[in-house]
């Protein structure tokens, strides 16, 4: 279930943002969104996407969710190259540098639950997700409101456009092993996330 956004900090286009700057924050979910199409100057590519969920320590104040945590999501090409952005992610989030193998071996479900801190930047009508890191030292871990344990409708929607079965592609990186360069995708209007990423390049 998705949560209506709400908070009293920044609004663009008639929705309110998580604020800028540095939030605690909560991984609430993982989902495998298959092998999307994407264009990159104007060549077409299929890659593997993924998505990972957070909830932040800024509540909602209007609406049938006032008190629950805000969430935002960013989606990521599943890639086994250390300087790709999930790579760069991992290593900052774990505090743990990671060869091309260690990526390959990661269990990115076990992410969910995991505390972290984000550096949230805005990007016109949306709040993006800019940076992932480990929680600050003497910080408590932000408890999430629900642990989501099946994906949200607007998450099956871009399920639903990959062109294999993401119900049967396993969640490590064995099989990828591309670079990534800039692009951006846009989420619907119902989540607080636009998804400004880097899409991999095959070599």
């Amino acid at each position: 279930m998705a949560f209506p956004i709400g908070s009293n900090e920044s609004k663009a286009g008639g929705r309110t943002l998580i604020a800028e700057g540095v939030k605690s924050a909560v991984c609430v979910g993982f989902f495998d969104l298959g092998f999307q199409v994407s264009n990159y100057k104007g060549e077409e590519k299929i890659q593997r996407k993924v998505l990972f969920t957070w909830e932040v320590n800024q509540q909602i104040t209007e609406g049938d969710y006032v008190g629950k945590n805000m969430r935002i999501s960013n989606r990521y090409t599943l890639s086994s190259f250390k300087n790709a952005l999930l790579g760069k992610m991992l290593t900052s989030w774990t505090g743990k540098a990671m060869d091309e193998q260690a990526l390959r071996e990661f269990d990115l479900e076990s992410l969910v639950g995991k505390p972290c801190m984000l550096m949230i930047i805005h990007n016109g009508e949306y709040a993006n997700v800019e940076t992932v890191m480990q929680l600050a030292d003497g910080m408590s871990p932000l408890a999430p409101n629900e642990i989501l344990t099946e994906a949200p409708d607007w998450v099956k929607s871009i399920q639903a456009k990959s062109v294999g079965d993401p119900n049967k592609v396993e969640h490590g990186m064995e099989d990828v092993q591309e670079r990534e360069t800039h692009t951006e995708t846009k989420e619907p209007d119902d989540i607080q996330s636009k998804d400004v990423q880097y899409d991999d390049i095959p070599f």
